[in-house]
């Protein structure tokens, strides 16, 4: 993973449950999501804690759609017509020359596996994947009614938030915690 996005767009690990969520869906390793396109994720994440939305891969999608980039290589997420967010991503120069890996290990802290389900299965790949998928858009038809209540709320925001001033405001994370004694679904709880 690259130091900047945890030096810049405030990422710890381990990722959100909304973080996984996406990763999983895309089918990518969190690498293998262009860095361009991890400020968008982090500025949905803070927007939605800020209307007390439940941050959701199906209405983040529908607001962003995936491009490939060769056959196995780099997934980004690109705006749909309604642009939410712009991003300075000059901020990003050199990125390539700052990395470090990320060991996934079966550590449990607090009863809670840091990277694993209770079946063992990770929450999301680990490495890049050559069949991510594919999709343009979300399709509103498939959202629920909370979901397009937020959606709406999004929506009537103005267009073309600066995702850097969004990234500077205060926020909680929410990395994978047992609740009742239980890791939640992600399949369940963020699409």
């Amino acid at each position: 993973m690259q130091r900047i996005m945890f030096e810049v767009l405030g990422l710890i690990l381990p990722l959100t449950v909304f973080q996984c969520a996406l990763l999983e869906h895309l089918n990518v390793a969190s690498s293998q999501l262009h860095l361009k396109s991890w400020p968008m994720v982090r500025a949905f994440e803070i927007l939605c804690h800020f209307f007390s939305i439940r941050p959701s891969v199906s209405v983040f999608l529908f607001f962003f759609q995936m491009k490939l980039t060769g056959e196995i290589g780099w997934v980004s997420l690109n705006n749909v017509s309604k642009k939410l967010f712009k991003f300075d991503s000059n901020i990003f120069h050199h990125f390539k020359d700052y990395f470090f890996n990320v060991l996934a290990t079966s550590v449990v802290t607090d009863d809670t596996p840091l990277m694993f389900n209770r079946d063992g299965e990770p929450y999301f790949p680990f490495y890049w994947q050559f069949d991510p998928t594919r999709f343009k858009w979300y399709d509103e038809d498939l959202l629920n009614l909370v979901k397009k209540t937020d959606k709406a709320i999004l929506e009537k925001l103005s267009t073309s938030l600066d995702a850097q001033v969004i990234l500077s405001l205060p926020s909680v994370s929410d990395p994978l915690v047992v609740v009742d004694g239980k890791v939640p679904n992600l399949a369940l709880d963020c699409v």
